[in-house]
């Protein structure tokens, strides 16, 4: 019962990261809360840790964790290389 409770209430859970000129805007919606993020698309980097256990954003002193919604394999599945692609592409 409680897993099903858990999944309830994640459903709606999404990140959404869309680039637009310089700028990379960052959006968390967790268990109704918004997060939003705004990074310079030339100074963000892209983190990825030990066989994709994490995958995150950071600039200038901040760090948002993406595909926290994924498994280690589907994080594996979008490799950091096409993400930092993306944020150089124009």
């Amino acid at each position: 019962m409680l897993a099903y409770r858990h999944i309830e209430r994640h459903a709606q859970d999404y990140e959404r990261l869309i680039t637009n000129g310089g700028i990379l805007r960052i959006k968390v919606s967790e268990v109704g809360r918004v997060q939003r993020l705004k990074f310079s698309r030339w100074w963000a980097r892209v983190v990825c840790e030990y066989y994709g256990s994490r995958l995150a954003l950071r600039s200038h002193g901040r760090e948002v964790v993406c595909g926290r919604h994924l498994t280690g394999g589907q994080r594996l599945a979008v490799p950091p290389r096409a993400l930092r692609e993306q944020l150089r592409s124009r």
